[in-house]
């Protein structure tokens, strides 16, 4: 069974550098750059060391948007109406709720309530962050216009291109269909 569902015994697995956002010894924009550009011996695709190509997971579901049974949900459009994308999702996948609770579910949901958890991410992710409730950040779209340069941005939907149409790269950029 273990050969089944873990790498060989002999595997050379490559180490990570331990993520260090404090200091700037290994950034947010390092970690994105090494996602982009080193391919994953693990499923083959030619990007997103060290865990998976993102742009892959994207590029799947974008390919099947139009089925029946499947419905894309963008951050930018809960953070811009998460109310109302709860009731699309509800309605989506034929949830009743109780409207009287509907008020308290929307901010059981938001970030500050996640924030305020004691453990947002749940058990060990202290081990990733020093503060696991950085996982959530600042909550605002549209940071990285900030960071990356337009050389960045560029190289970045050159490499979406391998999964994405332009209309899923505006898409994933925005949370708006074309």
């Amino acid at each position: 069974a273990y050969d089944a569902f873990n790498a060989p015994r002999d595997y050379k697995f490559k180490t990570l550098p331990k993520p260090n956002f404090e200091d700037g010894s290994f950034t947010e924009y390092d970690l994105w750059k090494m996602m982009l550009n080193e391919p994953n011996p693990d499923d083959g695709t030619p990007d997103g060391w060290p865990w998976w190509s993102q742009l892959w997971v994207v590029g799947s579901w974008w390919r099947v948007r139009n089925l029946p049974n499947v419905k894309l949900v963008h951050y930018n459009n809960l953070k811009d109406d998460l109310g109302g994308m709860m009731k699309e999702i509800a309605q989506f996948l034929e949830i009743e709720y109780d409207i009287n609770k509907f008020d308290q579910m929307v901010e059981n949901c938001g970030i500050t309530a996640m924030r305020n958890k004691s453990e947002p991410l749940g058990p060990g992710a202290e081990s990733f962050f020093k503060d696991p409730k950085q996982f959530f950040n600042q909550g605002i779209n549209g940071r990285w216009s900030d960071i990356l340069t337009d050389e960045d941005t560029e190289n970045y939907r050159h490499l979406a291109r391998r999964y994405l149409d332009d209309d899923g790269i505006y898409w994933m950029e925005t949370g708006k269909l074309n």
